[in-house]
């Protein structure tokens, strides 16, 4: 399918007009052709108009393009489809006949989150060296931040750009600030007025995107915004939530009820998440897809429900009734390490709190972290703080050694029946712990048996498992994660009798893998950069050969280390019991691994590969 989206993204909810990338084989049967128009007004508003035009070179193309959606917010936005039909190759033009576009709402769980819906406008008879040309006039009389506009296009490098060309009219008493990158930009005007534009063409498709980093900070991009600075986000979205983190009666007497017997700060502030992250259901949804306005907590205490927004709002009005003060923290959720101009919601997806009392950043709608625990996705990251005062522009603290760790131990056995049948425990800390936590939860979720075979399979096995039920995630229990598994010994033993151990129920990445990078990801490139954390992992395998093998010859041990981090792979043998110990200890510093960082641990990562590929000779 080719349309998709090409992320036209606005500080507005925005229609997005994407276009999937046409098979590498032929981009010289693709024409796609866009232009933007805005009409910027002082306050924020603007009318914009949409050409697009798109030709399909294949016939799966041709059935994407058939049905086209668009998004849209009617709270903020008025849309109207000026012109919308399907030009065939000889010339002939098939109009989109309007009683046949539909306009499909939000899921209705979703209704007091956002009004986000879409119209599907059907093409007529697309085929292969058609065309389909959309034009759509978008009014938007509601800006998400008041008075603010701000656009980010992101060019997918594996999509074919004929002619790109947008254009910005505005007063000329507005400041405009601009990021492009790929696209050439010009201005003319006569200090009342002036319009901006940019164009961009892209005939030079790559046939992947295999990038790591969020795409704004990687792929040709034009974001424009007439913020003046990230304090000034911070401050006008801290003028939204501000009203709404008010002590209510009701807010008062949920967090009296909750901590009853608690005077210790620190205890109280734990038992208020605690409390929020298990009783209010978290409903995902992106910033830009909201209104922007909180529910007040009083709504989400009745709903048991809300976004990022309302936990964060929530968690601040309790700690409040509890003489504890709290900020909003926007963050992104994506592999975003570096905030380009104000251009706010296509860098920041997401709201957490930070609770200056304890230097702790938190965030409730990770059901699985603790009280200033966070995923690893907001490790070092930068964010900006809603607040009406004070620094505006954080970044959230990268991974201390030894806050992240794991171990994995599998001990198992081939039987006679050419079975290996084993067990599997992982015990993880920090941010492993989250992530461990997590899977448990989904585990039982599934049904602990229909979890570990899963897992099984993921892992590359054939066979069977079952998880056992994990400890509660309340208070310090420890983070534990144990299983069975019964796989084929005929998959681990090649006809020359090499062996390779089994993975087991591994459900954490592997020694090497996440912390220094991706072990998946062989073909990215050395001066690729990507994200890296401070940890440590480590694995041990122990399997018996059974009655039928005995052991002729062990792999080779390996040490690839330097100041950045260590890995070692220790075998050994005792009689017909083979083990090998597996460690990676990073003491990374930076949250990316960039330069000659991401070229040691791409070289790194060839050995680990390496070595994980390493087999044990058997004899009868």
């Amino acid at each position: 399918m080719r349309f998709g989206v090409l992320w036209l993204l606005l500080t507005v909810p925005v229609a997005a007009c994407l276009v999937r990338p046409a098979a590498a084989a032929d981009p010289p049967a693709i024409s796609n052709l866009l232009r933007l128009d805005y009409d910027l007004e002082a306050d924020g508003q603007y009318t914009a108009l949409i050409h697009l035009e798109q030709r399909a070179g294949t016939s799966t193309v041709a059935r994407g393009l058939a049905t086209f959606p668009w998004r849209y917010s009617p709270s903020h936005e008025q849309i109207d489809v000026v012109a919308a039909f399907t030009r065939k190759a000889d010339g002939r033009m098939l109009k989109v006949d309007p009683a046949t576009i539909r306009d499909t709402g939000p899921d209705p769980s979703l209704l007091l989150f956002t009004d986000r819906r879409q119209k599907l406008i059907p093409f007529p008879d697309v085929a292969v060296g058609d065309s389909v040309v959309l034009e759509i006039r978008e009014h938007v009389t509601r800006p998400l931040l008041p008075g603010l506009f701000s656009i980010a296009l992101l060019f997918d490098p594996t999509q074919a750009w004929d002619d790109v060309q947008i254009y910005v009219t505005m007063p000329g008493s507005l400041k405009l600030l601009a990021d492009a990158v790929g696209p050439d930009g010009s201005s003319v005007g006569d200090g009342a007025i002036v319009t901006y534009a940019w164009r961009y063409r892209n005939t030079d498709v790559l046939t992947a995107d295999p990038g790591l980093l969020a795409p704004i900070e990687r792929m040709p991009r034009l974001m424009i915004t007439t913020a003046t600075d990230w304090e000034q986000i911070g401050h006008l979205y801290a003028g939204i939530v501000t009203p709404l983190e008010a002590v209510t009666p009701s807010v008062r007497q949920t967090a009296d009820t909750v901590t009853v017997g608690l005077t210790d700060h620190r205890a109280i502030a734990e038992r208020l998440f605690d409390w929020v992250r298990h009783n209010i259901r978290y409903v995902p949804v992106p910033l830009a897809d909201t209104n922007l306005v909180p529910q007040a907590p009083d709504a989400v205490l009745a709903n048991r429900a809300g976004d990022s927004q309302d936990h964060a709002v929530l968690l601040l009005a309790l700690l409040a009734a509890k003489g504890i003060a709290g900020e909003p923290v926007l963050i992104d959720l994506e592999r975003l390490y570096r905030l380009g101009i104000p251009a706010p919601f296509a860098q920041l997806s997401h709201v957490m709190l930070y609770v200056p009392e304890f230097s702790a950043y938190a965030d409730t709608t990770m059901r699985t972290a603790r009280f200033g625990e966070l995923p690893f996705v907001e490790y070092g990251k930068p964010v900006v703080h809603a607040v009406a005062t004070g620094e505006v522009v954080r970044t959230t603290p990268v991974l201390a050694p030894g806050a992240a760790t794991m171990t994995v131990t599998t001990t198992a056995r081939i039987t006679a029946d050419d079975m290996i049948v084993g067990d599997s425990r992982t015990e993880a800390t920090g941010p492993f712990g989250v992530a461990l936590r997590l899977g448990g939860l989904a585990a039982e979720a599934a049904g602990m048996d229909v979890a570990a075979t899963r897992q099984l399979r993921l892992n590359g096995e054939s066979g069977t498992g079952r998880f056992d039920p994990p400890p509660s995630d309340e208070g310090d229990a420890p983070d534990v994660l144990s299983g069975q598994f019964a796989v084929s010994a005929w998959l681990h033993i090649s006809p020359d009798h090499r062996l390779s151990l089994p993975v087991g129920l591994i459900v954490l990445p592997r020694p090497g893998d996440l912390l220094i990078g991706p072990l998946a990801m062989p073909n990215l490139s050395a001066t690729e950069p990507t994200p890296c954390f401070a940890g440590r992992q480590v694995e041990t395998v122990t399997l018996d050969v059974g009655p039928k093998y005995q052991v002729a010859q062990l792999p080779p041990d390996r040490t690839i280390a330097n100041d950045a981090f260590t890995f070692t792979s220790h075998w050994s043998l005792q009689g017909k019991v083979v083990t090998v110990r597996r460690e990676l200890v990073s003491r990374v510093t930076e949250p990316v691994c960039d330069g000659k960082l991401r070229a040691d641990a791409a070289e790194a990562l060839h050995g680990i590969r390496q070595d994980y590929a390493e087999t044990v000779g058997l004899t009868q």
